[in-house]
């Protein structure tokens, strides 16, 4: 029997709802379905001593669980601090105002929006279908004000490394470029999580993503992400380790 209930989204068709019930599936995990917006009517669930219920759906859902359940919204984890010295590009906060050549910008507040290279003397239409919807995003004086700012730079290959309970839980590639091929090293991510954990600030999951730069860089932090707001790459973690990622940062975040 498993030591958590779901409250999962519905109406929706977000990807990762299907490996997430087909674990519930087979692991008998009670599962109770909401929409969006609906999350208030089992406020007594999400609250309870008793019982641990535990939402799984899209960010928007999950933020408003934690607004229902009455828990802060933790800090964005992009650039944990002990890991700034593996970005291998500079990164600092700051303002769209601030931004007058190209630059790679994404939001402080997690998963605002995903994030892409601005440059001020482009026109809409001179940008892709994605970061014009990036740049609807920017319209948010949120968005504008609290930003991260990078040089852009170039990955041969990027990799999500999933981190359960100060592990490695499994690893795959993301990026589209199929005709490169490069490992990262892992004596680098490890590492990257060496360091983390020592410092003490390692949540119960999240997600180590890393880069191996073009023209034969090394193995570079791309960002970091935080298990609540973290998605599944199919082939790269065993799906029920997902889902106790998903269970182990909720049970964390709730105290």
């Amino acid at each position: 029997m498993s030591p958590f209930k779901l409250l999962r989204q519905s109406g929706t068709n977000y990807s990762d709802l299907l490996v997430i019930s087909q674990v519930a599936m087979l692991e008998n995990i009670q599962t109770v379905n909401v929409k969006l917006g609906g999350l208030a009517e089992h406020q007594g669930r999400l609250t309870s001593e008793a019982e641990l219920w535990v939402p799984v759906g899209s960010v928007e859902f999950v933020r408003e669980a934690m607004l229902v359940a009455g828990i802060k919204e933790p800090e964005n984890l992009s650039y944990p601090e002990p890991l700034m010295k593996y970005l291998g590009r500079s990164v600092r906060k700051g303002s769209l105002s601030e931004v007058s050549e190209p630059c790679f910008i994404k939001p402080q507040a997690t998963k605002l929006f995903t994030g892409f290279v601005y440059d001020p003397a482009k026109e809409v239409d001179q940008y892709s279908e994605h970061d014009i919807e990036q740049l609807m995003a920017l319209t948010e004086p949120r968005a504008q004000k609290d930003l991260w700012i990078s040089e852009p730079v170039s990955w041969s290959a990027e990799f999500r490394f999933y981190i359960l309970n100060g592990k490695i839980a499994g690893f795959g590639r993301y990026d589209d470029n199929e005709e490169e091929w490069f490992l990262p090293d892992l004596d680098v991510v490890n590492q990257m999580l060496d360091s983390w954990r020592d410092l003490g600030t390692l949540p119960a999951a999240c997600s180590i993503d890393v880069g191996v730069l073009s023209g034969g860089g090394g193995t570079t932090l791309v960002e970091c992400n935080d298990a609540w707001a973290l998605g599944y790459y199919k082939g790269s973690l065993n799906p029920s380790n997902y889902v106790q990622m998903l269970a182990a940062r909720w049970i964390e975040l709730r105290g």
